[in-house]
Formats: C-alpha cells, sequence, structure tokens
C-alpha cells in the first residue's frame, strides 16, 4: 500500500476480517471482507531548517545547534533569552529590562523562523518569547542566504512548535522560584478521531514574577494548539494558532551613569532601577499558520505553507540623561526625558517546496526546489510628553515617583515601513 504522510505521518494498514456466523452445511462458503483501516503514525519531524534537505546534524555542512525540549525542561530555560545565553557561539545582549538583540559571529542575528518559515528582518526582540509552545530550538550558525533569501554570516534560529502525537498524553506543572516566580504550564495532545487519522495538541503558560531591580515585574501568558491530520491517503493538513501576551512594569529605557564626572566608578546596588512607577512595556504577538502536504510518492512531497504574524507593542518610558555628569558628593546632575511608543507589524508568507530523491548513476541523491513570496508591513506611532522634563534630584535613592506620569500629545506616525521579499530557491545533495 503506498505510503501516506501527515505531517511525517506514514500509513500503517491494519487488516480486520469480520466474525462470521457458523453455515449449515451443504451452504457455499462466504464471501471474506476485508476491511483497511488507515492509521496516522505521527513520527519525530525532521527539520529541515539548516539546508532543506533531510540531514541530520551531522550531515548538515554548517555549525547548527538543537536544544530540544528536554533540556528546556531540565534547566529551566523558560524563554528564549535564557535558552541562547546557554548556546555555543551565540551572544545574547539586555539592551535594557526589556530589549535584547542577539549576534553571532560578529553579526546581529535578524532571521527568526518557525518551522523554517520566517522573513530575515527582525534585529530587536521587546520581551521574553516563552519557549513552553516549541518542542525543539534550532540556531544556525553562519550564512543562511539559501534559507532566508538574504545572506548574512551571522545565523539564523528556527523555532519548531509542538505537534500532537499518536496517544492521549498530558502534563500540568506548577513551579516557583526567587522574587515572588509563579508559573503554570499545561501541554494535552489528543487524537480526534478513532484512527487516529486526526489529532491536537495544546499548550498553555501562565507566568508571573517580581525582579531583583526596584519596581520592576513581569507577567505573561502564552497559549498553542494545532490540528493535523489526514485529508485522504496521500494528502495531509495541518493548523495552527499561537499567542503570548508579555506585560512588564517599571521598565528600564536606557543606561544609568558607570561613572562620576570626575571619573571615578558608581558603586550602585544591584536593585538600582531609574524608572518610574508608572511605566511599562506590552507587547502581544499571535502567529497562524495553515500546512497542505502531498505525499505524490515514496520518495517526493509537496509542501505549501502559509503563515501570517501580528505583533503590537505599546509603552511608556522613562530615560535619564546627563550633561555635566553625576556630581560624587551630591547626586545631582541627571536629567529627565519621557516618550510613548505604539508599533504594530503584520506578515504575511506563502511557501511552497518540493522535496525528494531519485537516483543516478547507481546512487541516491536529494533534491528540493521552492519558491516563496512574503511581506511585511511596519507602522511606528510616537507620542511627544508635554511635561516630565526635569532636573532630577539626588541618585539613587528614587522610589519610582519623583516624576508624575506626563501629559502625552495626540500621536504621529514615526515610521512606515513595507517589505516584499520573493524568492526562488534549491539545494541539491549529490552522493
Amino acid at each position: 500500500m503506498r505510503k501516506a504522510l501527515a505531517l511525517a505521518l506514514c500509513a500503517t494498514p491494519i487488516l480486520t476480517t469480520a466474525a462470521m456466523p457458523n453455515l449449515a452445511a451443504g451452504t457455499s462458503a462466504p464471501t471474506t471482507i476485508e476491511e483497511v483501516l488507515i492509521v496516522g503514525i505521527r513520527d519525530d519531524r525532521k527539520s529541515r531548517g539548516a539546508t532543506g534537505l533531510d540531514l541530520s546534524v551531522w550531515e548538515t555542512p554548517q555549525s547548527l545547534t538543537v536544544i530540544d525540549a528536554d533540556t528546556m525542561e531540565d534547566f529551566a530555560l523558560n524563554d528564549i533569552n535564557a535558552l541562547l545565553k546557554m548556546t555555543t557561539g551565540v551572544n545574547v545582549d539586555s539592551t535594557e529590562t526589556d530589549r535584547t538583540t542577539y549576534n553571532a559571529r560578529g553579526f546581529d542575528i535578524t532571521s527568526m523562523h518557525t518551522d523554517g518559515v520566517g522573513m530575515p528582518f527582525g534585529e530587536v526582540i521587546v520581551g521574553a518569547i516563552d519557549t513552553a509552545v516549541y518542542e525543539n530550538v534550532e540556531v544556525l550558525r553562519g550564512s543562511n542566504g539559501l534559507i532566508t533569501g538574504l545572506g548574512n554570516p551571522s545565523g539564523t534560529i528556527n523555532y519548531l512548535r509542538k505537534r500532537p502525537g499518536n496517544e492521549r498524553t498530558g502534563s500540568l506543572r506548577l513551579t516557583g522560584g526567587s522574587w515572588d516566580k509563579t508559573r503554570l504550564e499545561a501541554d494535552l495532545s489528543t487524537p480526534l478521531t478513532e484512527s487516529g487519522s486526526w489529532a491536537a495538541r495544546g499548550v498553555l503558560v501562565y507566568q508571573d514574577q517580581e525582579s531583583w531591580l526596584d519596581r520592576y515585574s513581569n507577567d505573561r501568558i502564552a497559549a498553542s494548539l494545532v490540528v493535523d491530520g489526514q485529508l485522504t491517503d496521500n494528502l495531509t493538513l495541518a493548523a495552527g494558532y499561537t499567542f503570548q501576551d508579555n506585560n512588564s512594569n517599571g521598565v528600564m529605557w536606557g543606561a544609568i551613569p558607570a561613572i562620576y564626572n570626575d571619573g571615578s566608578p558608581v558603586n550602585y546596588d544591584v536593585s538600582t532601577n531609574a524608572s518610574m512607577d508608572w511605566t511599562y512595556w506590552d507587547t502581544q504577538t499571535s502567529d497562524a499558520f495553515a500546512e497542505l502536504g502531498w505525499e505524490i510518492n515514496e520518495d517526493w512531497r509537496l509542501t505549501t505553507t502559509v503563515r501570517h504574524t501580528e505583533s503590537e507593542d505599546d509603552s511608556e518610558l522613562f530615560y535619564v540623561y546627563w550633561n555635566t555628569g553625576l556630581d560624587p558628593e551630591t547626586g545631582l546632575g541627571m536629567l529627565s526625558y519621557p516618550g510613548k511608543f505604539s508599533s504594530e507589524r503584520e506578515n504575511l508568507i506563502l511557501d511552497a517546496s518540493l522535496n525528494g530523491r531519485f537516483t543516478a548513476l547507481g546512487r541516491q541523491h536529494q533534491m528540493q526546489i521552492g519558491a516563496s513570496s512574503a511581506r511585511s508591513d511596519i507602522q511606528d506611532s510616537d507620542f511627544a510628553a508635554l511635561s516630565g522634563f526635569v532636573a532630577m534630584p539626588a541618585f539613587p535613592g528614587w522610589d519610582g515617583t519623583e516624576v508624575p506620569r506626563p501629559v502625552w500629545d495626540s500621536p504621529y506616525v514615526a515610521l512606515e515601513q513595507d517589505i516584499d521579499l520573493d524568492r526562488l530557491y534549491g539545494s541539491l545533495l549529490l552522493s
């Protein structure tokens, strides 16, 4: 029987013969009716994030690190910042409390993909991306023009979504930690049909925590739902939705002086925070996808994916700067600069790839060809502060009430950006 994949599904025939009652002697022999039931078996998905080919990590001709779900759980790598800090060859630079950039080999990592599909235009990550909704995280170091469309010598981060399994499984985890951290994770995978040809998996996370920094706190909700199954013996469909809501209060914007105006170093307590108690930075991200797979035969597979993402962030921030520097005797010399911002980003990506194997000159080879079209729309709005520009009192020692929340002017568009990326790609492995 032809093998059928349901997102790396292989069809297994199960033969059942209905029991027949005893027949009177002399009657004709009964006709046996054979019933064939196709059961989808969801094998571990082999990622093609590095080359587009079915290669193991050892065969991939690039530096690739895979962090699996067990490692994330064992080391409590609950967000991508903590995960990448443990990844060889990647530097995590925290600009302040809520803005982070990553770099490898001396260049910023700008490509963030999910299941191998993404756009190479992300540099600054606002808020913490929760890892509970992902099975694996792959970090490719080095040139990535084949999978992104734009060459970058740094690398690519590829997130692999959690997908349903064959059996009904579930877990519920409640953890706590320092600074009043509370985290709840729920993960359930279940077949939707008796045969198992359709299944679903849902993940839900809630986390709330304070910080060693004065006035800073963060809470986030992350959720994911993926459904996949077989439309026919050789046609499969997967669809899913991921959502994250990240809220931070008492956030920092910019840095505080490291030296006094006489050149001597400043020694702060680790809890020192220059923000006001009204500051916040909230982000929301949604990611929806649909994936249609056609198993043409045992050697060739056509996969078509559409992915739509939306992200919003809103913030009221408080910046401090100095002209004459911080005086070591009085602690004076710092000035305030408040700001309010909002940003909206929308991405739409269409991708189709043909992967397969063929035999030539007595050996088996691999090939992939594909096409993708992507569009990104970005709009940033700024709100001018009509108050809040003052000379600050002696620092440190602020309690976050020194400057009241400013009066904000009407918003104006600070940035509008439309990016289109159309590409054809291919890879070939000759044995």
